[in-house]
């Protein structure tokens, strides 16, 4: 009986208050099933809220004596880097798991963890690891954003801001705005060209591709309603018969602002459909060996119609 009362009165151990019964009912489980993710992660959460060297020595001790500990660390360095417990340890832990495993939310945690301990290029490289990992991820995207314009790299930013405009509808409209102030630094004057393959890849994805002859040539160009303009490169219409309109031209894509020369075809088809007097803008190159793409003077004078067997039908508006 004294023994009893001893303990619950904290003689013989930490006095956790109301916690007391609650953590040596959560030991009892820990005892019995050293391994098991579930009653460690139980007591580990209940002992950070009064003891965190405790808990940080029941998680050592798990993370050292079980095979099987992988699994259990997932939940476990969440609760340590939460309530800023032994950093280094939690460091030194998220770096084993993802090892083990490469995750974004794995590179995401060790980012937040550098993060604290001030250690800003590492946590720079850590969420460029987290977005190559899940490039689709639109919260990852807006915060390596941030934090590449925090760093000094704003026109690494504006890539990062033009990807999640393409990947996350939800937050086009701030993307496009953030990417339309860092374009107009000077710093990021050349950047209107560059690109990422995730972006080309995702573009292309949402947008339609279609041959497209002039004459004897036949180019293949994608719809950009983002561009006034139907452009194409230079070297594809090498052979295509140009009037120059003696005007140079810098306007808006789907791939950020592009500069060429004003040209005119007589022709242009596209399926059964002629449309004729076409202006067009030709420019140097575009990312991802790309040929061009039908802007809105021209999709304006044709109906496109997808079937249900995913042909198309375009017919003169």
């Amino acid at each position: 009986m004294l023994a009893f009362w001893a303990i619950a009165c904290g003689l013989f151990g930490p006095d956790y208050g109301p916690y007391n019964s609650i953590v040596r009912l959560q030991r009892s489980a820990v005892e019995a099933s050293p391994c098991d993710s579930t009653v460690v992660r139980a007591l580990v959460g209940t002992l950070e809220k009064v003891d965190v060297p405790a808990a940080l020595e029941a998680y050592r001790a798990y993370e050292g004596g079980c095979e099987d500990r992988e699994q259990g660390l997932t939940s476990l360095h969440a609760e340590l880097e939460r309530t800023d417990g032994d950093l280094e340890l939690a460091l030194a832990l998220g770096q084993r798991l993802f090892e083990a495993k490469p995750t974004r939310v794995r590179a995401t945690f060790l980012a937040k963890v550098l993060d604290k301990l001030e250690r800003t290029a590492e946590a720079l490289a850590w969420r460029r690891q987290a977005v190559g990992l899940d490039p689709k991820n639109g919260p990852a995207l807006k915060k390596l954003a941030k934090t590449e314009e925090a760093s000094g790299s704003p026109c690494s930013a504006y890539v990062r801001w033009r990807q999640l405009r393409v990947v996350d509808w939800l937050s086009r409209g701030e993307a496009s705005v953030q990417a339309e102030r860092l374009l107009e630094l000077p710093a990021c004057a050349n950047m209107v060209m560059e690109g990422t393959d995730s972006v080309r890849s995702e573009l292309l994805r949402r947008a339609f591709v279609f041959p497209v002859e002039f004459g004897d040539s036949s180019i293949d160009l994608m719809t950009d309603s983002a561009s006034a303009w139907t452009y194409a490169t230079k070297d594809v219409l090498k052979g295509v018969v140009t009037e120059d309109l003696g005007q140079e031209l810098s306007f808006k894509t789907a791939w950020g602002h592009l500069k060429g020369d004003l040209k005119r075809v007589d022709q242009l088809r596209i399926g059964a459909v002629q449309i004729h007097n076409v202006q067009l803008v030709v420019v140097p190159r575009l990312m991802g060996g790309l040929e061009g793409a039908l802007g809105r003077n021209v999709l304006a004078r044709i109906s496109l119609r997808r079937e249900v067997d995913d042909r198309w039908t375009v017919t003169a508006d």
